[in-house]
């Protein structure tokens, strides 16, 4: 198993995405090696359905961006705007 895989396998694991099948989705892409469908979709679902996440967690998907020389996607999902306030602080 590579760092992406372990990386990005967590960061499903720890999301607070509960659907089942949305959560087979990006486990499937990661198996395929694709990192970037799999973290667009954790983002996506994050946004689509206002779920809370922690200063930690964001801090977390701000990284995975990173090493998906992608980080403005933490931006276009507008993921700041899900962090419990005053939660981590």
């Amino acid at each position: 198993m590579t760092h992406d895989d372990r990386l990005f396998r967590q960061l499903a694991a720890d999301s607070p995405v509960t659907r089942p099948e949305i959560l087979t989705f990006i486990q499937e892409f990661v198996d395929a090696g694709e990192y970037g469908l799999a973290f667009d979709t954790l983002c996506a679902w994050i946004q689509e359905d206002e779920l809370p996440i922690t200063r930690a967690y964001f801090a977390r998907l701000v990284t995975a961006a990173d090493a998906l020389y992608h980080p403005q996607l933490i931006e276009h999902y507008q993921l700041d705007k899900f962090i419990i306030p005053g939660f981590g602080e």
